[in-house]
């Protein structure tokens, strides 16, 4: 499919490549290379810690006087405890990961525009 040059957009083109760039521009500031590599740094430190704990925790064994039934509810108490920290400790450094990763599905489709407009020079 051959492209046809058109040295004049119509209304229609020009407004619809001036969106495209409204919505880019009001997108919140993109997060650093660095602040994303300190993220998936925390992220992965994290998630380490955390099978370390729940590992800690699988392996203990129950004291003589308690109930085995019982002492399984405290392991699960536990365990979901380490899983709600580590969210809470994970939920920053996730929100700047998913944000680049919005930012880069952004970026190919501006890319993918880009080629529309230069082709319509």
């Amino acid at each position: 499919m051959a492209m046809v040059a058109n040295k004049d957009p119509s209304p229609a083109y020009a407004e619809t490549v001036e969106e495209i760039m409204k919505i880019y521009r009001s997108l919140p500031p993109r997060p650093s290379i660095e602040e994303v590599e300190a993220a998936i740094s925390v992220i992965n430190t994290v998630e380490l810690q955390e099978r370390l704990r729940l590992e800690e925790i699988s392996k203990q064994l129950p004291p003589q006087d308690v109930l085995p039934e019982l002492f399984s509810v405290l392991q699960q108490v536990k365990k979901n405890m380490v899983l709600f920290q580590s969210y809470e400790q994970k939920k920053e450094a996730v929100h700047f990961v998913e944000l680049d990763n919005i930012f880069n599905v952004f970026d190919g489709l501006i890319q993918k525009a880009s080629g529309f407009v230069y082709y319509n020079k």
